[in-house]
């Protein structure tokens, strides 16, 4: 009997170590909400003394009064809890996101106490909160256009998540000799104006980063003043205590630099470092991204002025320069032949007519808000009228559509009709063609068709800009059709679906 009893307190006293020194919180809340008991483990997690857990209510230590409410009232039901999420506060104000297992222990229906299994999840909340700001700095930066709201992007939505209370970016200027403050958010007046432009060779953190290519944390202000002693002065005042600062770089080549400033000392785990660096990857592919893209506007704008340039060469200025030469010969024409003057006055309206066709028709270029306004009909019409200028063909335009187009549409249509047109007048051989516009079983046609030289279809054409057309026609969703044979003329025929 003896033994049975040793090997009973033996079995009690292992099971006693099993749940004191478990690695998960334990704990029991009897049916005043009151703390019965708690294992190391719980309060650990929390960082309290069992003097300062045992004894107080759990509601105390809970961070959402409405979340224990209605656990201990599932729990008081008889409820068993599974994986209930909630927020705890630990003695040193972090708030710790657990999730809680529960039943409850009754005695002839009696409440005695709860069984509670405590889990910290906080980690794992965090990870997941910043892949979720990852996602969405992902979508905001695919909006962002400028380097400029690249940079108000990371700020805006970086910083809070990060826990920092001011932060900058700093860029090459075009000598690659100094940085320049894209944006800084949080810092004084006086520490932006200092520093909002300073060579890369300072002796400063975002500068150091930026030539070294590495990542910089200084977790105190102490090991700020012992690395770069000349940014003590700016900081002493105790506003931040904690930096960091993340080179910007892409293809291995260093955009600029990404700083953060804190208000309490850091740790900056492996966590926080990848999260930081991954943000300022983010920032730096956007960066490259908004830089590309302004060359390529540039380029577009500089293609497109010398694109007007040669239809200026080739249209109107030849133009005007037989309206120049037929007016200075009008005089003496008119002494020798009344009649023919008069013709020669008649085709220096038309061409003149032309010319000023042509010149709107290029004017629009220079203003697309303006093509946007204008209405298909006009446009039509004002190319069919250039032709005159540049060639002997004659080009009747009918729009016979109610519906208001979307931009998009309206602009491709044009620009379809502009190329076929150009088509028309240097390689065609026309003599006659058509612009027609109209709604048609639920469709928007056009077609352009003239009676010129025609090619065919199957060989390559260079020059003729087909693949662009087929491009913008499947840009919006519209099909292209090009029906030609050598000797029998060209029809392009673009088909679009009316919205439902």
């Amino acid at each position: 009997m003896k033994q049975i009893e040793e090997v009973i307190s033996q079995r009690e006293r292992q099971l006693a170590d099993f749940v004191d020194n478990a690695a998960v919180g334990l704990h029991w809340v009897g049916a005043d909400g009151k703390i019965l008991w708690a294992n190391q483990a719980e309060l650990d997690l929390l960082g309290y003394t069992r003097e300062e857990y045992i004894g107080h209510h759990i509601a105390e230590f809970h961070v959402d009064r409405d979340v224990i409410d209605d656990i201990l009232q599932r729990l008081t039901a008889g409820e068993t809890l599974l994986n209930c999420e909630a927020r705890l506060r630990a003695k040193n104000g972090a708030i710790k996101q657990v999730l809680i297992n529960s039943s409850v222990r009754f005695e002839n229906d009696q409440f005695v106490h709860t069984r509670c299994f405590t889990v910290d999840i906080t980690e794992r909340k965090e990870v997941e909160e910043r892949i979720v700001l990852l996602y969405q700095l992902t979508a905001a930066l695919s909006e962002a256009m400028t380097p400029q709201q690249v940079a108000d992007v990371i700020m805006e939505q970086g910083i809070d998540t990060l826990g920092a209370s001011a932060g900058s970016i700093v860029v090459f200027d075009k000598e690659k000799a100094n940085l320049e403050i894209l944006v800084a958010v949080g810092y004084s007046q006086q520490i932006t104006e200092v520093w909002q432009r300073f060579p890369v060779h300072s002796p400063i953190v975002l500068a150091e980063s930026v030539r070294t290519e590495q990542a910089i944390w200084l977790r105190s202000f102490e090991e700020l003043r012992a690395r770069f002693p000349a940014m003590g002065p700016f900081y002493d005042d105790g506003e931040y205590n904690a930096w960091a600062a993340i080179p910007l770089i892409v293809d291995r080549r260093v955009l600029g630099a990404l700083g953060l400033s804190f208000k309490t000392p850091q740790n900056f785990d492996d966590h926080d470092r990848r999260f930081m660096m991954a943000l300022a990857q983010q920032c730096a592919q956007a960066l490259e991204r908004a830089r590309l893209s302004d060359e390529a506007r540039d380029l577009a704008v500089l293609e497109e002025r010398q694109r007007l340039a040669r239809d200026l060469h080739d249209s109107v200025s030849q133009t005007l320069f037989s309206i120049n030469t037929l007016a200075q010969t009008l005089p003496r024409m008119w002494e020798r032949d009344e009649a023919r003057a008069l013709t020669q006055v008649q085709h220096l309206i038309t061409i003149t007519q032309a010319a000023m066709a042509e010149m709107r028709t290029l004017l629009l270029e220079l203003r697309p808000t303006r093509l946007v306004q204008a209405s298909l009909s006009e446009l039509f019409t004002q190319l069919a009228q250039s032709v005159h200028a540049r060639s002997p063909i004659t080009l009747s335009a009918n729009v016979e559509l109610e519906q208001t187009l979307p931009e998009d549409v309206h602009i491709v249509l044009y620009r379809i009709a502009q190329e076929s047109i150009n088509n028309m007048v240097k390689h065609g051989q026309a003599t006659e063609g058509s612009i027609t516009l109209k709604a048609e079983n639920g469709h928007v046609i056009l077609r352009i068709h003239d009676n010129g030289s025609g090619f065919d279809t199957s060989a390559s054409s260079p020059g003729l800009g087909l693949g662009v057309m087929r491009e913008r026609a499947a840009a919006i969703g519209a099909t292209l059709k090009i029906i030609s044979q050598p000797g029998t003329g060209t029809e392009v025929i673009v088909k679009w679906q009316l919205p439902i």
